[in-house]
């Protein structure tokens, strides 16, 4: 062998901890990561990213251990490993967010709808099952590079009204394990047509999204 792989450059990498496979080469170059704590900058990972690759070529090219694909291989999985590790995730709001504290102002029995529509704006959807009920949606997302968005956050408040366009009531829904969970209850349990509308809402919002 002419040339060793750099210390840590297969770690700093991809994060490996271990070896992958049975070879001097990569045991040796996944021993520690140690040599990446002074690097918190994004230009030197930039830079230390450029050089890892640069010796990891060198050194596999050189080792009786590696053909030529084997090292194409590697030196693409390490390539997209390096590129997801030194992106940022995208943070998106999409839908219509409300601020928790407006959702306090609302007060059932005594506010209408033009006074719930001047506190917490125009609705996403309006339900006129067994009374009238406005729904505001909203979803914060998460995407990394070019993988799908990853809902981090949901809120769906709920405002009711009766025939006479007083509010009655406010609920507000959560996300949670993946599912949309109570976190504020203002008036009588919230009935169960009303968790399959909120439910094909949600569902159908990702669908408007991607269209």
């Amino acid at each position: 062998m002419t040339q060793q792989i750099h210390r840590g450059c297969v770690s700093c990498l991809i994060g490996a901890t271990a070896p992958v496979v049975d070879n001097p080469v990569l045991s040796m170059a996944l021993e520690d990561r140690e040599m990446l704590g002074s690097r918190g900058h994004a230009g030197d990972r930039q830079i230390h990213v450029r050089e890892c690759v640069t010796n990891m070529v060198s050194a596999l090219g050189s080792s009786q251990w590696f053909g030529r694909r084997a090292v194409t291989a590697v030196v693409a999985v390490v390539a997209v490993g390096a590129f997801l590790g030194g992106c940022s995730p995208r943070v998106g709001t999409h839908g219509n967010t409300v601020d928790p504290q407006l959702i306090q102002e609302v007060v059932p029995g005594v506010h209408s709808r033009a006074d719930v529509e001047a506190i917490l704006g125009s609705p996403s959807t309006v339900s006129l099952f067994d009374g009238e009920t406005w729904y505001y949606i909203g979803n914060r997302t998460e995407t990394l590079a070019f993988l799908a968005p990853n809902v981090r956050e949901r809120q769906v408040v709920a405002v009711n009204f009766d025939e006479y366009g007083i509010c009655t009531g406010v609920d507000s829904f959560g996300l949670e394990r993946g599912r949309d969970v109570k976190l504020v209850d203002r008036e009588t349990p919230t009935r169960g047509n009303e968790f399959t509308f909120v439910e094909q809402i949600v569902g159908n919002i990702g669908r408007f999204e991607g269209n």
